[in-house]
């Protein structure tokens, strides 16, 4: 025989209520703030640390992008600081110098790539308190500015190790190095 079985209502002792509480959804929704919060805070304080990292890398693709175009269109490319292009003053210029090849931008030479380290965010820059006082220990080009240049072969026109410091407001700091080879690292 096949019984059916029928709902009967909860006695005492069961509770017949579903859900949870307003009590229990706002305790659940402050806990769940706070862990954000706290969480909110540990990126805030990686934050500049990330971009200085990414402003040390950047500026090491951007010496190995001037060191390929010297060897592919056979001639000097540099790496130039502080220069001003166009009326504007650029944190670093990278451009193919052909006319002269004296490690000075000028005019008419082929600009492959301008930066700024305010594009990082407030507080990345050159450590000016390293190197000659300019954030680097590059040669000075003749014209006032750092300057690093590539010959043909991929090799530095400079005749020794150039460092380039940076840091951020934080006080960390990352060295981008350049050898006579031209080989480039960050540490």
């Amino acid at each position: 025989m096949n019984e059916m079985q029928t709902l009967r209502p909860p006695g005492p002792g069961c509770d017949s209520s579903k859900g949870f509480t307003l009590v229990e959804v706002m305790v659940t929704v402050a806990i769940i703030g706070i862990l954000a919060g706290i969480g909110g805070l540990g990126i805030m304080n990686v934050l500049p640390k990330m971009r200085l990292n990414a402003a040390a890398r950047d500026l090491r693709s951007d010496f190995q992008q001037a060191r390929m175009q010297a060897v592919k269109n056979n001639a000097r490319c540099t790496v130039v600081f502080h220069q001003s292009v166009n009326g504007t003053i650029r944190d670093y210029v990278v451009f193919v110098d052909n006319s002269t090849e004296n490690l000075e931008y000028d005019a008419g030479e082929e600009v492959l790539l301008t930066q700024d380290f305010g594009t990082y965010g407030s507080g990345v820059g050159l450590d000016t308190s390293m190197g000659g006082g300019d954030g680097t220990s590059i040669a000075d080009n003749g014209d006032g500015n750092p300057a690093l240049g590539y010959t043909s072969r991929g090799y530095t026109v400079n005749t020794a190790n150039g460092t380039v410091f940076l840091n951020n407001a934080n006080g960390d700091q990352r060295t981008v190095m350049v050898n006579l080879t031209g080989q480039i690292r960050i540490d």
